[in-house]
């Protein structure tokens, strides 16, 4: 439905930089699954039997950007300008 452009990041870290350079820049993005759910106080100790280990890693470096249809390709290459300058 072209509602999300998700990005993987190396680290949290690096996903947090860019988050805010982008925010920095008026652009606005997303950190998707971000609290994981299972890590809520309302959830906790609940799947403490659950392997979440590659939940938590995506959920810690995954930026969805922005994307809709109106998107003009000017704003594609300013999004990737901040991205590039700032990794």
């Amino acid at each position: 439905n072209y509602a999300y452009y998700p990005v993987v990041f190396e680290t949290k870290e690096q996903r947090e930089y860019i988050y805010e350079k982008l925010k920095e820049n008026d652009i606005f993005s997303r950190r998707y699954f971000y609290p994981l759910t299972s890590d809520e106080v309302c959830f906790k100790n609940k799947y403490i039997k659950q392997d979440l280990q590659k939940a938590r890693y995506y959920s810690d470096r995954i930026l969805v950007l922005p994307l809709y249809a109106d998107l003009k390709n000017e704003e594609v290459e300013r999004i990737v300008d901040v991205i590039r300058k700032n990794l």
